[in-house]
């Protein structure tokens, strides 16, 4: 079952069940000064409410947007003290029809009408047996009309029956009201696609880099010039004048002193040779003109 209600009046709402063909069951009338709207999901407003209008467009091909106001130059409520139904082509009969309300009118009614909830018009969503029967819709005397294929007014007295509930009527869910503008998307979809970028980001220059450090650690090496020491200990014992070049061999841990003679790296080597209490932590040899110091420990 589902319920489908009609504000007739600010005092008066009726309550139907919607069939799943599109028929309507009266069930009750309520006083809707007391009712909740909360509970409304589906619901229609009568010609007490809305105004609406129905014209034909000879371009076949027209589309006009969900928010265009067909009808504005017949309305005296400024735009923003309105709300509209999208406009609706029956094609059937090729006219358009759009709906109309002012906001004052349904404020204190509608306030609490929950944002999932669809509201239309009754001239545009209800639809009689034949076009014999004539409803009372608010103020307003209502019929199927064949040339528009949407609801007729009557404001004339009707020689005839005139039935005061939609019971037995057809409801066509046609032209929703806009009652609550949706926002444009461009902000969430900026919003997404920064916070997209930024997980990118995150992942290339930390997050991925943290989980490759931590599978393969980064080899970590000893840059220090070992023989930087060594110089302190033995400068004292080079003679002015008697090096030529100092270098260094990180790799293998060698410090190499190369003299401008044999002979002076000869002596040279003769004397730190004999001071194991300065060069302790060195192993010390000679190759023609140059001394080598190589860090104990360090590779053969």
């Amino acid at each position: 079952m589902t319920d489908l209600y009609r504000l007739v009046s600010p005092e008066k709402l009726e309550l139907y069940d919607l069939k799943k063909d599109g028929k309507l069951v009266f069930c009750q009338s309520i006083e809707a000064a007391n009712f909740n709207f909360k509970k409304i999901r589906h619901l229609i407003l009568s010609a007490y409410f809305v105004n609406w209008d129905m014209t034909r467009i000879e371009n076949t091909a027209y589309q006009p947007r969900g928010d265009a106001n067909l009808f504005a130059s017949k309305s005296l409520f400024e735009k923003e003290n309105l709300i509209i139904t999208a406009p609706y082509l029956n094609i059937s009969t090729g006219f358009w029809a759009q709906a109309w309300a002012p906001k004052d009118k349904l404020v204190s009614i509608l306030k609490n009408i929950p944002k999932r909830a669809k509201i239309y018009a009754e001239s545009i969503a209800i639809s009689a047996n034949d076009n014999t029967t004539f409803w009372q819709s608010g103020p307003i005397t209502l019929n199927n009309s064949d040339e528009t294929g949407f609801a007729a007014r009557h404001s004339a007295t009707i020689h005839g029956k005139v039935v005061a509930t939609l019971d037995g009527f057809n409801f066509m869910p046609r032209a929703a009201f806009n009652l609550f503008k949706q926002k444009k998307p461009y902000a969430l979809i900026l919003a997404g696609l920064a916070l997209f970028a930024s997980i990118i980001f995150a992942w290339e220059y930390s997050i991925k880099d943290a989980l490759r450090n931590n599978r393969e650690p980064a080899a970590i090496f000893d840059n220090r010039l070992l023989g930087l020491e060594l110089i302190n200990t033995i400068q004292n014992f080079v003679p002015n004048g008697a090096a030529e070049r100092m270098t260094f061999d990180q790799r293998t841990k060698e410090t190499h002193l190369t003299f401008v003679s044999k002979t002076k790296a000869t002596k040279f080597f003769e004397i730190v040779l004999t001071s194991p209490e300065s060069t302790g932590d060195w192993d010390i040899s000679i190759t023609d003109y140059t001394v080598i110091f190589k860090e104990r420990g360090g590779d053969q």
